[in-house]
């Protein structure tokens, strides 16, 4: 039994699940392809640095970060700083909840 649908007046057979799947599976499958042939053509490698991107053609220039004229060693300064302050901001919170719910505070007599 087929599904049919009306479109601006046109008469349409609507798709299988089937052909639904794999058409959204072929298209899925083509980009990640893309993305990865893509990745793997601006992989670097340095023993200094590790791996890095370099997305130098115009194409990517909307992919770049804004940091991307800093140095490496500077990237990864701020980088390890932001995380630095979000783990103490998670340690304070969590010290002040326990603070708050088990420690007892002193009643006045």
């Amino acid at each position: 039994m087929a599904w049919y649908y009306v479109l601006d007046g046109i008469v349409y057979q609507a798709p299988t699940l089937e052909r639904l799947v794999v058409s959204r599976l072929t298209k899925f499958s083509h980009h990640i392809h893309n993305a990865f042939d893509e990745l793997v053509e601006a992989t670097r490698f340095s023993p200094a640095q590790g791996y890095t991107w370099d997305f130098g053609e115009e194409k990517y220039d909307a992919w770049k970060q804004p940091t991307a004229g800093m140095d490496f060693e500077r990237r990864r300064q701020l980088r390890d700083g932001h995380l630095e302050r979000m783990a103490e901001a998670d340690v304070n919170n969590i010290l002040s909840y326990v603070s708050k719910s088990f420690i007892e505070k002193p009643t006045a007599e």
